[in-house]
């Protein structure tokens, strides 16, 4: 009998090792896309990468999965969960330092500079060559924060778009695995990007789309917009097809951030224009404070500002917003980003907007958005049908 114990354990051990060897992959590759600045692809390939994940959702590297995909926007539980591992903290570190860069229009420096030891100092304890990858690099990368992001050396698309001056680098760090992200050719074991091409946008109506209707009937919908964990897990256990309930898990991830989002957002940048009540209620102005209970409209014609629960929005309110600071990074020029990543990032937001609506039930805007992500950016219907189908 404890022969075969022994036995178990042993197999138990090599599992647990094949798994976190395999994870530790998948996040670095997932780094490398971000440094490659293309930070939309790598949260789509980190949502497909949680769906797969067959550990615990507490595990650290599934929380650093789940905060590349930008699902998980709070560093802290990706932090306690990794700091004691030296192999998770360093990937950790550097997926903190991506983030960071990639979501900040005005990164900050020191921020940026302590991720980047956090990931130095983790090293000296690490004993994975694939971790070390960006040992070299961490140092040239350091000193182009203390700068202020200027550097007379050739930096990675990700670094270059933020810098004052600087050359990209005509090869990145990234892996052979970021080459075939972008290649058409790549195996597709979803089998969603083979149906791209031939996948008609204009076919995208509020009828077809609300033919989720009938299949997700039993959605949570929240009228203060925070999903409870509960609620969602019975929610998804009520769902008998597995595809279909993997297509619903993946469009809640895209979307249960949003208030969060939302709320940091308004305090870099104000919300401008009608905010709509559940009553039918209209309140012009801005939004620049909010918090997770209400946010206030303010008004320069009035005294004071209207201060509304977010339970007292009207669903539809949640999208426009999100387009309204879609359309805000096609309009105003941000430092040295390009237009091509500002489309991209437009795209992103208006596809949060559709899946949003349609999780609302307003499936004739969720088919507008739906549309004018890609028509913003074309690459973006990959992630558009990938969310669009229901299975």
């Amino acid at each position: 009998m404890l022969r075969i114990s022994s036995a178990l354990m042993i197999i138990l051990i090599f599992c647990s090792s094949y798994l976190y060897a395999a994870a530790d992959k998948d996040i670095a590759d997932l780094i490398d896309l971000y440094i490659s600045g293309k930070p939309a692809d790598a949260m789509m390939l980190a949502m497909d990468k949680t769906d797969e994940f067959q550990g615990e959702k507490t595990d650290p590297a599934y929380l650093i999965l789940a905060y590349l995909s930008g699902t998980l926007q709070d560093m802290r539980p990706v932090a306690l969960a990794s700091e004691k591992k030296p192999d998770m903290w360093a990937l950790a570190s550097m997926a903190f330092f991506v983030r960071n860069l990639s979501v900040s229009d005005k990164p900050d420096s020191f921020e940026l500079q302590c991720n980047l030891q956090n990931y130095k100092n983790a090293l000296a304890s690490s004993k994975s060559p694939l971790v070390a990858k960006w040992k070299d690099s961490a140092e040239v990368w350091i000193k182009w924060c203390e700068d202020e992001f200027n550097s007379s050396s050739p930096l990675p698309p990700l670094l270059a778009a933020k810098s004052g001056s600087a050359t990209v680098m005509t090869t990145t760090p990234a892996s052979a695995a970021v080459s075939a992200a972008d290649s058409q050719e790549q195996p597709d074991k979803s089998g969603v990007l083979a149906a791209v091409a031939s996948f008609d946008m204009n076919s995208v109506t509020a009828g077809t789309v609300s033919g989720n209707n009938t299949l997700f009937a039993g959605r949570p919908r929240p009228v203060n917009y925070e999903f409870d964990d509960a609620a969602m897990t019975k929610y998804f256990a009520s769902i008998s097809s597995e595809a279909a309930r993997k297509a619903e898990e993946r469009r809640y991830k895209f979307i249960a951030d949003v208030k969060d989002s939302l709320i940091k957002t308004f305090e870099r940048n104000a919300f401008e224009g009608v905010v709509k009540t559940r009553k039918a209620q209209q309140f012009s102005g801005t939004v620049a404070i909010a918090n997770q209970n209400a946010l206030t409209v303010r008004n320069a014609q009035a005294a004071k500002g209207t201060k509304l629960e977010w339970k007292e929005l009207d669903p539809s309110q949640i999208p426009v917003m999100l387009t309204f600071f879609a359309e805000q990074r096609l309009r105003v020029i941000m430092g040295n980003v390009p237009m091509k990543e500002r489309q991209r990032d437009a795209a992103i937001d208006y596809l949060r907007a559709a899946v949003f609506a349609d999780w609302y039930g307003d499936y004739e805007q969720a088919s507008v958005y739906f549309k004018k992500a890609v028509s913003i950016y074309p690459p973006s219907k990959a992630a558009a049908v990938k969310l669009f189908k229901s299975e």
